[in-house]
Order: C-alpha cells, then structure tokens, then sequence
C-alpha cells in the first residue's frame, strides 16, 4: 500500500513538473523578447510599422501553453513578465486573472513606445487595459 501511494505521489508531481516547465521553442521566443528591453504597442514608428516585439507576442501566444505563460508572468525580465500576461489574456482567463493579482501591482518602470511616442511606464500601467473589464 505504502508502495503504490509513493508511486501515485511520484507520478503525480511528476506530471505537474511536466505541465510547467518551459519548452525550447517557447524559450527562444522569450529570449528575443527580453533581449529587444522595451514594449511596444502594435505599430510603431512614425509610418506606424508593425512592432517587431508585437509579433513576437503573437509567437509566444501560439507556441506556449497557457502554464508556460503564467509562469513567465513572473519572470525577471519586465518586458517577458508584460507580452505573456497579453497572450496569456486571450488564451485562459482563469489563469489571466491570477497573474493580474500580482502583476497589478508591479511598479517596475520599463521603456516604452506607443506608435511614435516613446516613454517610461510601469508595468501595472501597461497591462491594465489588456485586463480592464475583466476583472
């Protein structure tokens, strides 16, 4: 009995591990990600350029698992924590309303650049329409 409850618990929290770690494809898209710095709205620039970041949003949404995305709203990098809470939004509201609580609170200042106008805001700020009304 003892043998069967270590095994069911062994395979148990081996599948959570499963279920939350992050995957090569979904890693090398974060990596591109972090290494631009700053966020961008869809369109940039004055001739309002698709955003280069923006579609690689648009990647991660279609690459990663709605866990994978969750986890990485509570990564180091801002700008990682930023783009998966937007994808993480249109793929699983459950799990959206729970990064929500923490990331609404998260003061961290990054760059930023809304079609032609740049500046320096806080997460919290950045991500609250993406969630507005949702609540």
């Amino acid at each position: 009995m003892k043998f069967i409850f270590a095994v069911l618990l062994f395979t148990s929290s081996s599948l959570c591990y499963a279920q939350t770690k992050i995957s090569a494809a979904t890693s090398e898209i974060v990596k591109q990600i972090s290494r631009h710095g700053q966020f961008e709205s869809e369109f940039v620039g004055f001739a309002a350029q698709p955003s280069n970041q923006f579609r690689l949003m648009r990647q991660l949404a279609l690459v990663a698992h709605a866990e994978e995305l969750f986890l990485l709203t509570k990564s180091e990098s801002p700008i990682v924590r930023i783009y998966s809470f937007i994808a993480l939004v249109q793929k699983n509201q459950t799990l959206a309303r729970k990064a929500y609580l923490h990331l609404r609170q998260d003061t961290t200042k990054v760059f930023t650049q809304y079609g032609c106008i740049g500046g320096k805001e806080s997460v919290a700020y950045i991500i609250s329409p993406y969630f507005r009304g949702r609540e």
